[in-house]
């Protein structure tokens, strides 16, 4: 399985990982969803990690907004390290491949998700969406660089 080195800002609280970020983390950056207390000091480390490549699966999903149900994409994996299928959500924008973090294993499976972006478009036009393309691709890394996509991982 190929990996990548990658740097990341793991938050913790009290021991516990609350958050793990590939962008510039700040502890203002972590709302009320993400910290358990505000009485409890939270730190912020950096940790270079290595990170495997996962192949993921498209697949519409309705999803539940304030704005109502709509149909929207989702990429389908299974994790390395408990071997479930999890999903996540696939915006506009995310770059392939995207971070992203296991439902079951949380902060302990970290995944660089690969996907088909021509699966993406196809699924997109046929609901009606504008297709955009990612913005960058696995070769731009050249194996042995590091991944620096703009998201991060979305809470469930």
């Amino acid at each position: 399985m190929k990996t990548v080195a990658t740097r990341i800002l793991r938050a913790t609280q009290a021991g516990e990982t609350i958050f793990i970020s590939i962008d510039d983390l700040a502890s203002d950056d972590l709302d009320d969803h993400y910290r358990r207390d505000r009485s409890i000091p939270l730190t912020i480390t950096e940790e270079r990690v290595d990170i495997p490549f996962i192949d993921s699966e498209i697949h519409m999903w309705t999803s539940l907004s304030e704005y109502g149900e709509t149909l929207a994409p989702h990429l389908h994996f299974n994790c390395p390290r408990c071997n479930r299928v999890h999903c996540t959500d696939l915006e506009d924008g995310d770059p392939n491949p995207r971070f992203a973090v296991c439902d079951s294993c949380l902060w302990e499976s970290l995944v660089w998700l690969n996907w088909d972006e021509n699966v993406a478009q196809k699924l997109k036009s046929e609901q009606g969406v504008a297709p955009q393309s990612a913005t960058r691709s696995e070769s731009d890394f050249g194996g042995g660089g590091t991944p620096q996509p703009e998201s991060k991982p979305r809470p469930r």
